[in-house]
């Protein structure tokens, strides 16, 4: 499985310097990304060394990299997962580190790379003070689809912080796909969030479960001459025949002369399509 050398994988050791010394900037994630992408049982092997050094911030680089680490098939130019067993015995050690900023970038490897092991850990870690802990939980849990996972994100779509909300409410809306009544419940208490990112979410994983409940809040917004292009893909989701006439209505206000330039006209007639009443 080793990696062909050449212009499928850059030099790590200049790369793993890059990231270090621009610590946090542009050049830093540009450099993680191709390290991300360049795989190896070489990059393996130097992450690992990584992960056990003294310095938080090598740490923190070698989880960076392994939890999204994937190899070029040169043949077929595609890219696979790689050294998912290694990545996962990295992150999962990590959850256990002293230093906070270490912990969250295991989070979010497991986000990237969820393993039932960490379940337990990214649960009790939702309660955490930090802000940045709870959000990393937030992000890494929507891949977590079982019922202590979606209890902690239903807990976190309340939390104080806007992000953290954002988070918790698009893994609970359009990552999981369970049905327990309770995740309908708080999409719905959501829709009245004071931040329009996270109603979006709500109304988007509502509209998903075919929740009729948004229908009338839907239609006041189609009437809005400003009306933004998610809410005709929430009636597409919906695909309610009880949308239509306001979906007609928003129809009618276009000038055909401009319609081609409207962003969010195809998204309108394909909600027109699917909502179309069956005669």
């Amino acid at each position: 499985m080793s990696q062909p050398r050449g212009r499928y994988a850059p030099n790590d050791r200049s790369l793993v310097q890059t990231a270090l010394q621009d610590w946090n900037s542009q050049k830093s994630w540009d450099a993680i990304d191709q390290l991300r992408l360049h795989a190896s049982p070489d990059t393996v092997a130097r992450l690992g060394r990584l992960a056990a050094s003294r310095n938080w911030r090598k740490r923190v680089l070698a989880l960076e990299v392994v939890g999204e680490l994937h190899q070029l098939d040169p043949r077929h130019l595609i890219f696979s997962e790689y050294a998912t067993e290694e990545a996962h015995k990295l992150l999962l050690a990590a959850l256990d580190d002293p230093h906070p900023k270490v912990v969250e970038s295991a989070i979010f490897g497991l986000g990237h790379r969820p393993h039932p092991a960490a379940i337990d850990r990214l649960v009790a870690l939702a309660s955490h003070p930090s802000v940045d802990m709870r959000n990393a939980v937030a992000y890494a849990l929507g891949g977590y689809d079982n019922e202590a996972a979606i209890h902690a994100l239903i807990k976190l779509a309340t939390d104080s912080s806007d992000i953290v909300r954002d988070w918790a409410t698009f893994a609970l809306g359009s990552l999981s796909s369970s049905d327990m009544p309770a995740i309908g419940e708080q999409l719905w208490v959501n829709t009245q969030d004071p931040v329009e990112d996270v109603r979006i979410e709500a109304y988007m994983g509502l509209a998903a479960r075919r929740d009729s409940r948004i229908i009338p809040a839907l239609e006041k917004l189609m009437h809005d001459p400003d009306c933004h292009s998610w809410v005709f893909d929430a009636a597409n989701q919906l695909a309610d025949a009880a949308l239509y006439p306001a979906l007609a209505d928003a129809m009618g206000r276009i000038d055909p002369e401009h319609a081609a330039d409207q962003h969010w006209y195809r998204h309108l007639q394909s909600a027109i399509e699917v909502c179309k009443p069956v005669i």
